[in-house]
């Protein structure tokens, strides 16, 4: 199509040259044709023009947020003391029976054990 100043726009899908103002009178060519013609002299094209926009699509749904938020089970981690595994614990049980940071601990998820200080669930436990 051709653009303000004759600058030629394209090769384009119609819609596209529709966004960028293509309207009946605008000059327009493609292979195959022999000179420019008005956009309104394009079958196509003119079929284009004429059909109706497409309706915008309503926004998704978002999903209400729950008035009381969904409470997701406590994470439990085994420990590793005198060579034997124990648990598994939640961390509140870990910090009751006396979990030091260096105490090696793991669970579902993690690569393998970890110190519990290197863990930031129980790290922050063990130091308050």
């Amino acid at each position: 199509m051709l653009g303000p100043g004759n600058q030629k726009i394209g090769p384009l899908p119609i819609d596209q040259l529709v966004r960028n103002g293509l309207n009946t009178a605008t000059l327009v060519w493609t292979e195959g044709m022999p000179q420019w013609k008005k956009a309104a002299d394009v079958p196509a094209v003119a079929a284009a023009l004429r059909a109706p926009a497409p309706a915008p699509q309503p926004p998704m749904p978002q999903p209400s947020p729950d008035p009381i938020p969904a409470t997701q089970p406590a994470v439990k981690y085994r420990i590793y003391v005198n060579n034997q595994q124990y648990g598994p614990f939640t961390v509140d049980e870990l910090i009751s029976n006396g979990v030091t940071p260096s105490t090696l601990v793991w669970t579902e998820g993690m690569p393998g054990w970890a110190k519990a200080a290197d863990v930031p669930q129980i790290a922050a436990k063990i130091r308050h």
